[in-house]
């Protein structure tokens, strides 16, 4: 699964989800064992492999930040998209 072009299925969902997950925790939410079981959930791939993806999603994305913390953030950035502009703002 490859998460470069943002067109992509995947890229699409991670994107849906980790802005749904920082809308729960007003643009920072931590990547603790709960989360990463909510995303898991939505992707159905091993957790090892998700946090890997989530990586190299945010790596190239400049609507998310990750922090490599105890635990890991993801940090919502800001985007140019309404739709996910307004799901992490209006939460």
């Amino acid at each position: 699964m490859i998460l470069q072009n943002s067109l992509t299925p995947m890229a699409d969902a991670m994107r849906l989800h980790l802005a749904a997950l920082c809308a729960c925790y007003r643009g920072d939410a931590p990547l603790d064992g709960n989360n990463i079981q909510l995303l898991w959930e939505s992707f159905l791939i091993r957790t090892d492999d998700l946090v890997g993806l989530v990586l190299d999603f945010t790596r190239d994305s400049d609507e998310f930040l990750l922090t490599l913390a105890t635990p890991n953030r993801v940090i919502f950035r800001g985007s140019e998209d309404p739709f996910i502009e307004w799901l992490v703002r209006s939460a």
